[in-house]
């Protein structure tokens, strides 16, 4: 049988002491910000409408969704920059006609530059599905619409609503 006793000066003894609270510290850290981190996570699972990115243009996004009755899948299908025209052509006089039944009007974003995303919805019409456009504005949804399908045709949430009675 071997023995070794050491004797450790208080210096070594200090920083033993100083590299234990230091663990403690990092450990009760990491505890604390897991236990946040699943009660977010939590949060989201409950609400599978939208994907949660921590940003005010998600919550507008999310908020918009529920008022208007629309799940969509957890993750943007794709977000792109868009430039609102100086001058509407008789096409998105149509769209901006749209827009108004949602209560957009884009006379007063001309020349705005938006990002437009695109959500997947949950729901399908006739077996197909279902996508939603917002332009948002900084941190406004200033237009949204819909297309069924590979339909050019784009669609207000209330006639996508008749389609799915």
């Amino acid at each position: 049988m071997f023995i070794c006793s050491i004797k450790l000066s208080k210096l070594l003894k200090k920083s033993g002491v100083i590299a234990v609270v230091i663990v403690l510290a990092i450990s009760l850290f990491n505890v604390v910000n897991n236990l946040l981190f699943s009660e977010k996570q939590n949060d989201v699972d409950t609400d599978k409408s939208v994907s949660v990115t921590v940003d005010k243009e998600s919550d507008e996004k999310t908020v918009f969704f529920k008022e208007n009755g629309i799940e969509v899948k957890d993750e943007a299908e794709g977000v792109v920059e868009v430039l609102v025209p100086e001058e509407f052509s008789d096409e998105y006089e149509k769209y901006n006609e749209l827009q108004k039944q949602h209560d957009f009007d884009l006379s007063d974003k001309k020349g705005v530059k938006a990002k437009q995303w695109t959500y997947e919805l949950t729901e399908k019409v006739n077996k197909e599905s279902v996508t939603i456009s917002i332009l948002v504005e900084k941190d406004e949804i200033i237009a949204c619409h819909l297309n069924v399908g590979t339909s050019k045709e784009k669609i207000s949430i209330k006639e996508y609503k008749s389609m799915i009675k």
